[in-house]
């Protein structure tokens, strides 16, 4: 197990960003819920969404299935971004990098077992995809808050991969962002935290070829950091 994280740790240093054909996407649907949370703690930290309800993935423009929507039993949203680079009046922005993460975890006919994430004792979930933050942005128009700018890298689960026609990007961490709705008080520079997410989707798709490396050390330790938020 310890030899497969190696490998999606050097991959993630060595690789370019792959960039998607020009209209592939890979769309997770986030679903309205209670359950989740979304919280900034005011004093320079970063953003937090944990348990946010992930319902289905569907593969857009894509070589194999594409249009087919497969159902997530039980499907998480969980990130932790960098911390708060700064703010405006309507708006706060995080960083990302090292310390950083996003997962999405469920059971599905494509998910894959625990090894893919070198943990295989604990009980945490099979997962769809995982990876780093580069930057987010939270903007407010009064009581529903935005995420409108969530960059991130990450790998997908290779079955999920191969279902949609995508086995290239494999060992290759895809370039990504989301947007999510949520209710919440305050405005920049203090906190908030929401049990209300209204909607939204978290994307893998790339209008542009990238070049551009995931930087930062300490990557053997993600799935760990995932392993431990998850369980939390």
């Amino acid at each position: 197990m310890k030899r497969v994280v190696l490998l999606l740790a050097l991959a993630f240093l060595l690789a370019p960003v792959a960039a998607l054909a020009d209209g592939v996407m890979l769309d997770f649907t986030v679903a309205p819920s209670t359950a989740g949370s979304i919280t900034y703690d005011g004093n320079g930290g970063p953003l937090v969404g944990q348990n946010i309800s992930i319902v289905s993935v569907e593969g857009i423009n894509t070589p194999l299935n594409n249009g087919v929507v497969v159902p997530i039993e039980g499907g998480l949203l969980n990130f932790t971004t960098g911390n708060l680079t700064g703010t405006t009046s309507d708006a706060w922005s995080f960083g990302g990098g090292e310390g950083s993460f996003i997962a999405i975890t469920g059971w599905s006919d494509l998910s894959c077992g625990y090894e893919c994430v070198g943990d295989s004792v604990s009980n945490a979930p099979p997962w769809l995809l995982f990876g780093r933050f580069g930057d987010a942005t939270v903007t407010t128009f009064g009581p529903t808050f935005k995420i409108a700018g969530a960059s991130f890298w990450d790998y997908k689960c290779w079955e999920l991969l191969e279902y949609y026609g995508l086995g290239d990007y494999v060992w290759q961490p895809l370039a990504g962002n989301f947007n999510i709705s949520f209710t919440a008080a305050n405005h920049p520079p203090a906190g908030f935290a929401s049990t209300h997410v209204l909607s939204g989707d978290v994307v893998n798709t790339v209008p542009e070829p990238g070049t551009l490396a995931l930087l930062g050390t300490g990557l053997l330790s993600i799935a760990g950091l995932i392993r431990r938020k998850l369980t939390s």
